[in-house]
This record gives structure tokens, C-alpha cells and sequence, in this order.
């Protein structure tokens, strides 16, 4: 970044100097922005951005649509199981929206969307962490599967982690 500026105003930028065709990028919710998404699929790539209170009317539009029982929904579900681990993911994709208005709202080619739930527990030497987290998303890849979805946002966070634990460490 130059200046003052953020990764909110230099992500744009940076993505339209890159061949992105077959790719799909992912981002938390900082990045989830509508010139974001622009920038990438004028790069040839597709998106899976993180959905959360930075966007409160996206949210407040997706949430319902997953507790409504009429959506027509994709649903698989994942078990992590280890010694230090027993986590439940589920995640639920639907083109069933009005993805039309959302894209009249700047968001570019939006073609899915999606809640990820994870419940369960993660055991260290002296603690027991309860987890109990759910978390919206939007993606322009209209092929998207639940798993494919799951492993992305894992993948995301897996090296999201790794890089702030360096950071902080």
C-alpha cells in the first residue's frame, strides 16, 4: 500500500494487474467489498468472501434466507474428529435469492451464497473451547459445491492463522 492508504483501496487495484482465469480468491470480511469484487472478475477470477457485521444489510438479507424452509438449498455436512478437536461443519449454498438486486447493489456477477456452521469442541492441556460459529458468504462461482466452499474457507483460515501467529510470534 502507498501512503495512507489501505488494503481496502489498493486489494482493487492490485487484482486487475493479475491473470486470475480458474482462480477464486478468498477474503474475510475486510475485503468484502463491492469494487473487490469487481476488480476480480475483470481479472478472470472468481470470489468467496466472508459476510459479516461490515455488511449488516447484506447480512440482514442472508440470514433469513437460510431459515426461510421454502429456499431451495444445497447441504453437506463435514465431521472433524481428532483427540484436540470434535467440530461439526455444516454448509448450506442457494441460488435461490434475488441475486439480481444484489448485483444492481455493485456486487459483481454474484452467483451463490452461503452459511457455514461449525459446532463442537477443541481440547487443549488445561482448557475446553466450546465452538458455536456461523458465518455468511458470497461467491461468484455459480458451481460452487458445499464441500468445494468448506475447503476453501478452511484453507483461508488455515493460512490466515499461520500468518498471524508469525506476525504476533
Amino acid at each position: 500500500v502507498t501512503g495512507k492508504e489501505n488494503e481496502i483501496t489498493a486489494t482493487p487495484r492490485m487484482m486487475v494487474r493479475n491473470v486470475l482465469v480458474g482462480s477464486i480468491v478468498t477474503a474475510d470480511a475486510l475485503l468484502t467489498q463491492t469494487r473487490v469484487t469487481q476488480s476480480i472478475r475483470q481479472a478472470g477470477g472468481d470470489y468467496l468472501l466472508i459476510v459479516k457485521d461490515n455488511h449488516r444489510d447484506l447480512k440482514d438479507i442472508l440470514a433469513p434466507t437460510f431459515t426461510d424452509p421454502l429456499t431451495k438449498t444445497v447441504v453437506d455436512i463435514f465431521y472433524e474428529m481428532r483427540k484436540d478437536r470434535q467440530v461439526e461443519t455444516v454448509v448450506t449454498l442457494t441460488q435461490d435469492l434475488d441475486l439480481a438486486a444484489l448485483q444492481q447493489d455493485g456486487w459483481c456477477d454474484l452467483a451463490v451464497v452461503g452459511k457455514l456452521e461449525r459446532r463442537g469442541k477443541r481440547l487443549s492441556k488445561r482448557t475446553q473451547t466450546i465452538i458455536n460459529e456461523t458465518i455468511y458468504f458470497i461467491s461468484s462461482r455459480a458451481e460452487l459445491t458445499p464441500q468445494a466452499a468448506a475447503t476453501f474457507i478452511r484453507q483461508h483460515w488455515h493460512i490466515e492463522n499461520k500468518l498471524h501467529w508469525q506476525k504476533d510470534v
